[in-house]
């Protein structure tokens, strides 16, 4: 087996701002809106520089294009090859590596050239829920199955495997009584975005370590 560092004992790193955000998406755009708004309302001052996905019908890359903000699409052939995508990092000067809804696992030589500086969206309070295969619907099925009063979003630090990084945020809404898989991913979606929103506000005004 490789060896691979203790990313868990690398030390933060500086803050300069404004920063430079990427984005690796999946097929969701709301996070990318969320950041975006609080953006151009003032109350963030980071950029974001890169959107990331390897669905080509993407929400993300679509509002992307509209926005006008700098794409890389990576397809099933060239998806074990980090080259494109690491350069295409240092091109637009990456500050900070965000995952929202991006189901491709994030390989080491990325994890270990942005680390600590690479967080994660989970819909759901981790460490529960999360693993190979529990994402969207398949976490919010699992949480209503298992008779939770509780569920929510976690921001997490991005390591070797999925969803086993430290924590950062965490906040939690609870369950309605028989309430539809869709209705609560909408409201689990949305407190991701308030999570992430506020979590970078606290990165800018230096409450947080990256």
């Amino acid at each position: 087996m490789p060896y691979r560092p203790d990313i868990n004992q690398m030390p933060a790193q500086a803050a300069t701002y404004p920063r430079n955000l990427a984005f690796f998406a999946g097929g969701d755009a709301l996070p990318l809106r969320a950041v975006t708004f609080a953006i151009e309302q003032g109350k963030l001052h980071s950029k974001i520089r890169l959107i990331v996905s390897n669905h080509p019908e993407s929400a993300a890359i679509e509002w992307a294009h509209e926005a006008g903000i700098p794409t890389l699409l990576i397809s099933g052939v060239d998806e074990t090859d980090d080259a494109p995508c690491l350069e295409a990092l240092a091109r637009h000067e990456i500050d900070l590596v965000l995952l929202a809804g991006y189901l491709r696992k994030v390989h080491p030589p990325i994890v270990e050239k942005f680390y600590p500086r690479i967080w994660n969206l989970h819909p759901a309070l981790l460490p529960k829920y999360g693993g190979l295969g529990m994402y969207g619907k398949h976490v919010h099925r699992a949480v209503l199955e298992s008779g939770d009063r509780r569920t929510g979003a976690t921001l997490h630090r991005v390591d070797y495997d999925y969803d086993t990084g430290p924590i950062l945020l965490q906040s939690s809404i609870g369950i309605r009584e028989h309430e539809p898989i869709e209705m609560l991913a909408k409201r689990v979606s949305v407190l991701e975005c308030v999570l992430l929103v506020s979590a970078l506000s606290h990165m800018e005004r230096g409450e947080m370590e990256i």
